[in-house]
């Protein structure tokens, strides 16, 4: 089944746009923390002269 929608374009300007974590995005006593690690990419075959920064978060265990 397909529901259709209509367009609604977001707002240009959303610098005022905050996002709430939830209680689990907080750091909990006992748990281990890992570690969050940071990437660029500016290789692209398909795409050339582009660069993409992307983040990894790998768990401690």
């Amino acid at each position: 089944m397909t529901i259709e929608v209509p367009y609604r374009p977001l707002p240009v300007d959303q610098s005022d746009v905050r996002y709430a974590h939830g209680p689990d995005s907080a750091v909990q006593p006992g748990v281990p923390v890992g570690e969050t690690i940071e990437l660029h990419w500016s290789e692209s075959a398909i795409y050339p002269g582009t660069s993409r920064k992307f983040w990894v978060h790998v768990p401690a265990q």
